[in-house]
């Protein structure tokens, strides 16, 4: 148990040794809101529009088919005390049937792997680059070797503004807007 502890203790002097003799410490650090910068960028607002339009267009459909199962359901219980036992069961396996395809049909078109997903992964992935293209110009400009994202979660708790580099991010991406469109 003693040997444990020297053992642990020893480790944990060494990483602070080598943590506090590297220039892990010694990176600038900056951090940008990736939302603002998004929002502020008119092919971003297109794309969602383009997205908006497709999920509606699919959420219609998906409505429209549990539509037909919930009539279906109340046409089952008005006709069930006429329907022999036979009847009854291959009329709720029809039912039951027609859910699993459209919760199916559901998955396909807004599950993790489904055809929205990829749609924004393909209508974003300019974007993104643009994105990480400008950070990447502004971080290098203003010397800062770590640049965090305080809209993506919790790992950013407090920033001073001065670290703040989301609005010169956004002047990089309308000065490189308006240099291509030259």
């Amino acid at each position: 148990m003693r040997k444990t502890m020297i053992r642990l203790m020893g480790l944990v002097i060494g990483m602070i040794a080598f943590f506090t003799s590297t220039d892990v410490f010694a990176q600038k650090v900056a951090v940008i809101d990736s939302r603002k910068i998004l929002e502020s960028m008119p092919e971003y607002k297109e794309v969602q529009k383009k997205l908006d339009s497709i999920a509606t267009v699919w959420r219609k459909e998906i409505d429209s088919l549990y539509r037909v199962i919930d009539q279906k359901w109340r046409q089952y219980r008005d006709e069930r005390h006429l329907l022999t036992e036979q009847m009854r069961k291959q009329k709720e396996q029809e039912i039951i049937e027609l859910e699993k395809m459209v919760r199916r049909k559901q998955r396909e078109y807004f599950g993790p792997d489904g055809q929205f997903a990829k749609k924004q992964r393909e209508l974003m992935e300019p974007i993104n680059e643009k994105v990480y293209n400008a950070v990447r110009t502004v971080a290098r400009r203003l010397r800062y070797g770590i640049v965090l994202d305080k809209a993506t979660g919790p790992t950013v708790y407090f920033v001073e503004s001065r670290y703040d580099i989301t609005d010169e991010v956004i002047q990089e991406l309308e000065k490189s807007k308006s240099g291509s469109s030259k």
